[in-house]
């Protein structure tokens, strides 16, 4: 795939999920404690960091997740329970 975005996260996911996971869990508790103009800027943040790419492939996994997922549902859900 010519997608680097996506083969990098899916790499993250293959080879070493839980790092990833706890990443995303800890980006879920920071953004639904937010208000709605916070979670706005919130994203604002994490999208400026990733466009940066100075962040580690974990880093830069977990942004890719976040910023497709509240893009898209305009606000953070969990369809996914990992105990």
């Amino acid at each position: 795939d010519i997608n680097t975005d996506l083969i990098n996260c899916y790499r993250q996911i293959k080879d070493d999920p839980i790092p990833l996971i706890k990443e995303l869990k800890n980006l879920e508790k920071k953004y639904l404690g937010l208000s709605s103009v916070e979670q706005k800027e919130l994203y604002y943040e994490i999208r400026k960091k990733y466009n940066q790419r100075k962040s580690s492939p974990l880093k830069l996994s977990s942004y890719f997740l976040f910023l497709n997922h509240t893009v898209s549902a305009s606000a953070w859900t969990s369809s996914l329970v990992i105990e």
